[in-house]
């Protein structure tokens, strides 16, 4: 690890703790999408294989944005996956 807890992207612990897709863009996580004319944030509410789905805090309704139009997504936290131990 380094000074910030942070694990060194060389070692296998790091590749078993990489956060996946699912759990960085589940329900509920919030995104800052940057697209090719303007950055949108919000709460992920949906996301498929055409686009995402937000829930903008600021605005009424929801945004959804194609993945053709995203050059980015930012996801300031990424929740853990839960792994259960077996007796």
């Amino acid at each position: 690890m380094n000074g910030e807890g942070k694990i060194e992207n060389g070692s296998v612990e790091w590749l078993s703790q990489a956060p996946k897709v699912s759990d960085a863009l589940k329900k509920g996580t919030f995104v800052t999408v940057s697209t090719w004319s303007d950055d949108v944030s919000g709460l992920v509410c949906d996301w498929e294989g055409v686009g995402i789905l937000l829930d903008e805090s600021d605005e009424d309704g929801y945004l959804f944005v194609p993945w053709a139009s995203v050059r980015h997504v930012r996801i300031e936290e990424v929740a853990q996956r839960r792994v259960k131990s077996l007796p």
